[in-house]
């Protein structure tokens, strides 16, 4: 069975920019149109405030499969 997903990014921001850097979050059901992942509890409103990247692509037998679909 094959399922879209996004899979959210976030930067982790450092003092010097060379070291800040991209690290998955996670992945949400369906492709988000959105710029910025549903925060779902109190604690996730944070979220709001990173910088992030999405991607789409698809759980095959629960592993996730990139695709570039030009979304």
């Amino acid at each position: 069975m094959k399922k879209p997903v996004t899979l959210w990014t976030k930067l982790i921001p450092s003092k010097n920019l060379k070291k800040s850097k991209w690290e998955f979050n996670h992945l949400e059901d369906g492709y988000s149109k959105l710029d910025k992942p549903t925060p779902y509890f109190d604690s996730q409103k944070s979220w709001l405030k990173n910088e992030w990247k999405k991607e789409y692509a698809h759980l095959v037998n629960n592993k996730v499969v990139k695709e570039n679909y030009g979304l």
